[in-house]
């Protein structure tokens, strides 16, 4: 959760920036806007907003992917977005060095797979891989998108720079993928990102990283090398989290999985669209809480309204609904976003009855 919620920021302050010259003729507010992105722009692979994705977030592509929609609050890690230094196809994002040793420990799955095709969008790329083999880590479809931005990728660190999002992949042939899992309720199916830009393929016996060759034991398979790295980690991983206790919550509806899972529930106002996001299926709209019935100290801006993404076909301009959302960081943020898939309901009594009733017990 804590890795979406720096992504969801990321992509927020993505969002903003993107959106701030258009809107500075109409918002009274622009300039707080930009000190809101900016406040809230720590780690967006926006995907909040593109959400999104290390946003979208850093991506990491191989020999072209390690930042993602890089949605800020912590040091920018590969799921993190890294900061871009301009917008659109050219941009550059600065990208954190990493050993191969810990671009592995970092990562959440690795798995082979066979690259299938590539889906090019404006901003980003995915590329589509079957999945062979889950090497750790939880993969639980049959195909996974591993999700790019469009542009460069620049290591200070090292002097490095190397292409994001080119199509390095041959069809039918199978890769050694160390990624990023990224889950969130604007996108239409997971995201996976390259923790840096690593390209492992054992048909061509290429294992580079940063371009050059990585050092893997000899009488070693490349995979066992890498599941060596993660196991030697993950059973100090088991005996620390050994006494947390699993707080998943089972919720018997929709709107008690609403309730549940919002820090703010109320009547909320959709007074304009801020930004219409092109890197997930979330925008971004200025509105004004009408009342709550869970959560207080809303922070708003000075003219009272916040921004808030929701999914897209969702909500009307100038229309009433009773919504459950939560800040996309906990640092006193403007930006909001609905808290389930199923967040955004029509103002009625008998759901107002039952928000209450749930509120109670």
């Amino acid at each position: 959760m804590k890795k979406l919620r720096q992504f969801l920021c990321l992509l927020a302050a993505i969002v903003f920036m993107t959106s701030l010259a258009a809107c500075s003729s109409n918002q009274t507010d622009s300039s707080e806007l930009a000190g809101s992105s900016e406040a809230t722009e720590s780690s967006e692979q926006t995907d909040l907003s593109e959400p999104a994705d290390s946003s979208e977030a850093t991506d990491s592509s191989e020999p072209a992917d390690s930042s993602e929609p890089a949605d800020p609050s912590e040091p920018t890690e590969p799921s993190e977005q890294p900061e871009s230094s301009e917008q659109g196809a050219a941009a550059e994002y600065q990208v954190e060095h990493l050993t191969f040793e810990e671009a592995v420990l970092r990562s959440d799955v690795a798995i082979i797979g066979e690259y299938l095709d590539a889906i090019e969008h404006e901003t980003y790329t995915e590329h589509r891989f079957a999945v062979k083999e889950c090497l750790y880590g939880e993969v639980p479809d049959e195909e996974i998108y591993l999700y790019s931005n469009v542009g460069t990728g620049y290591i200070p660190d090292i002097g490095y720079r190397y292409e994001l999002g080119s199509d390095i992949y041959t069809e039918g042939v199978e890769y050694i993928l160390v990624m990023e899992k990224l889950q969130s309720i604007l996108y239409d199916h997971d995201r996976y990102l390259l923790m840096t830009d690593i390209f492992l393929c054992n048909e061509s016996g290429e294992y580079l990283m940063y371009s050059q060759p990585i050092d893997i034991p000899d009488g070693t398979s490349a995979e066992d090398y890498i599941c060596s790295i993660y196991d030697s980690a993950a059973d100090r991983k088991d005996d620390s989290e050994s006494d947390s206790t699993n707080d998943s919550v089972s919720y018997e509806t929709e709107v008690a999985e609403m309730v549940g899972e919002s820090q703010y529930v109320g009547i909320v106002e959709i007074e304009s669209l801020i930004n219409e996001n092109t890197t997930h299926n979330g925008n971004v709209y200025q509105c004004s809480v009408e009342s709550l019935w869970k959560g207080t100290d809303l922070n708003t801006s000075d003219n009272g309204s916040i921004f808030l993404v929701i999914l897209k076909d969702t909500v009307e301009l100038d229309q009433s609904y009773i919504i459950g959302f939560s800040p996309v960081d906990e640092n006193d943020s403007l930006v909001y976003i609905q808290s389930t898939k199923t967040s955004v309901y029509p103002v009625i009594d008998e759901l107002i009855s039952e928000i209450t009733q749930i509120l109670t017990e």
